[in-house]
C-alpha cells in the first residue's frame, strides 16, 4: 500500500535480506477477543469523553455543582440535570417545589435529598450563566449519548465474556485467576 518511491526500495531491501514477518490473522473466538476488546476501549473512550463534555457544560451552568455531586452520571444527578441544570431555573422555585420536580424525573432507588438541598442552597448564589438553553439542551443530549453508550457497553461486555468462555484455555484461566 506504499506508493512513494523511497518506499518502494526500503521494501524491496526488506524482502531481499528477509527482515520481515508475515501477517498471521488469529483464528475464530481469538479474532473476535480481539474486536471485542477494541470495541470495549473505544467505548469506554466514548463515555469518558461524554463525561467531560457534561462536566464543561455544568460547569457553566451550575459550576458549584460539582461541590455536592463528584460523579455528575448518578441518578440523583441525572434527575436534576435533566430539567434544572441552570442555577437560575433552581433560582426561580422553592426549595419544595424543586425536590418535587427532580422526584419526577428520578428513576432509582435512593433519592438523595441532602444533596438536592445542598445544590439548592448553592444554587441561590451561583455565578452561572443566566442563557442556558443551548447548555441545558446540550446537557440532556449528553446523557442521553451517555445512556446509550453505557448500554452499548454493556452489550460489548457481555459478548466479550461469552467468547471468553469459548476459548479451550478459559477454565484453566479461571482456576488461575481466582486462585
Amino acid at each position: 500500500a506504499k506508493d512513494d518511491d523511497r518506499d518502494g526500495f526500503v521494501i524491496a531491501d526488506l524482502l531481499r535480506t528477509g527482515k520481515f514477518t508475515e501477517t498471521q490473522l488469529l483464528p475464530g473466538a481469538y479474532a473476535e477477543l480481539r474486536q471485542y476488546s477494541s470495541l470495549y476501549r473505544q467505548q469506554n473512550e466514548a463515555i469518558t469523553r461524554q463525561k467531560i463534555l457534561l462536566r464543561q457544560a455544568v460547569g457553566q451552568t451550575f459550576p458549584e455543582l460539582g461541590q455536592v455531586f463528584r460523579d455528575l452520571t448518578g441518578q440523583t444527578a441525572q434527575a436534576l440535570l435533566q430539567r434544572h441544570a441552570a442555577a437560575h431555573v433552581i433560582r426561580q422555585l422553592s426549595e419544595a417545589a424543586f425536590l418535587a420536580a427532580v422526584r419526577t424525573d428520578f428513576q432509582g432507588r435512593r433519592f438523595q435529598v441532602k444533596k438536592l438541598q445542598q445544590a439548592y442552597q448553592l444554587a441561590q448564589h451561583s455565578v452561572g450563566l443566566q442563557a442556558t438553553q443551548g447548555l441545558e439542551l446540550a446537557i440532556q443530549g449528553h446523557l442521553r449519548l451517555l445512556a446509550v453508550q453505557e448500554a452499548h457497553l454493556n452489550q460489548v461486555k457481555e459478548q466479550l465474556v461469552q467468547t471468553f468462555h469459548q476459548l479451550p484455555q478459559a477454565h484453566y484461566l479461571l482456576t488461575l485467576a481466582l486462585g
